[in-house]
């Protein structure tokens, strides 16, 4: 349990972290990668969360 909740932090301050850098980064592609990192990583959040409930 506190694992989980620990991996979820860790995964929110990466997302923090990554639109940081998008934020600032000019080029397209390394955004759009970046992007589709964030997307994943808060799949990745939800999915925790749903397997925290159950």
């Amino acid at each position: 349990m506190i694992i989980k909740q620990q991996l979820y932090g860790q995964i929110k301050l990466c997302q923090q972290i990554l639109k940081m850098f998008t934020h600032y980064t000019q080029k397209v592609i390394i955004d759009s990668f970046l992007q589709s990192i964030i997307r994943m990583l808060g799949n990745f959040a939800k999915a925790l969360e749903i397997l925290d409930k159950n």
